[in-house]
Order: structure tokens, then sequence, then C-alpha cells
């Protein structure tokens, strides 16, 4: 017998993330209030089930990215998304992607010009365990793609 999966996309998963995170944590006294990485990873592997239990499918960055995000809004009230715009260290940087770590971890792309007009681009990562400078949530001139 074939199931036929539909495919979630990151926009519509991250607020079933989220909203499960905001569940998992209703009960806990404070809220979600420095989380355990265990619990995370626990919720985590819940959440992917649930997705596949309801015939749900996601790219599997998709998922990264939507649950990291969730749990750093939550943790810092801030919606930070891959291509989001933001400052670290005076520098404009984008996120490129969420990885599946507690404290929240970022890979961010800074670009670099040249005096001869060309182009360097530099990936690195970051925890970020505080707010950051948002600059803007999604940058207008990229699209979101699936690595």
């Amino acid at each position: 017998m074939l199931t036929t999966n539909e495919l979630i996309a990151f926009e519509p998963l991250r607020d079933k993330c989220l909203r499960h995170l905001q569940s998992a944590t209703s009960l806990c006294i404070g809220g979600f209030v420095n989380p355990d990485r265990d619990f995370l990873n626990e919720e985590y592997s819940v959440f992917s089930q649930d997705l596949r239990r309801q015939k749900f499918a996601s790219h599997p960055q998709d998922l990264v990215n939507a649950f990291w995000s969730a749990v750093f809004e939550l943790e810092h009230h801030q919606k930070l998304y891959p291509n989001s715009l933001i400052v670290i260290r005076n520098r404009l940087c984008r996120i490129i992607n969420f990885r599946c770590k507690y404290p929240v971890e970022i890979e961010y792309r800074v670009f670099t010009k040249y005096r001869n007009g060309r182009l360097k681009t530099i990936i690195y990562s970051t925890i970020l365990n505080k707010p950051i400078q948002r600059v803007l949530l999604i940058d207008p001139l990229t699209k979101y793609e699936h690595t």
C-alpha cells in the first residue's frame, strides 16, 4: 500500500513547531525559561515523529530550521529565519541555516567587497544566546533554498 506525504513548507512547519513547543512547555513553571538540552532534543524527535504520523513530509533542513527558529523565538522573543539579515560584530550577515543544537546555533554568511569590485563570501557559525540586531526578517534579494 502506497502512502503519500504532503510536503509542508518552512513557514507552516515553523508555526507547527512553535505551537508544539508552547504546548509542551505550557505546564512548566515560568514557561519557556532556560530549557534543558535533552528536553529540546526529545521534543524535536517527538515533533518529527508526529509529522510522519500525520503524513506530512519536509526537507530535513527545513525541519531543523523551523524547530530551532521557534526555540530561539520562545527563548528570546525574537523571530529569525534562514535569510534573515542580522548584525554580528558590526557586520551585516545573512543567516544560512540553523543547526540542530542548543543553545541555538546558526551558520551565517558575511559578504566582503574588495576595491576591485569583487565580492567574497565567507561562512561562519555562532551561538545565539541573546537577542540580536535584526535588520530584515527575510532578505528580499534572496530566496530560501533547501540544502
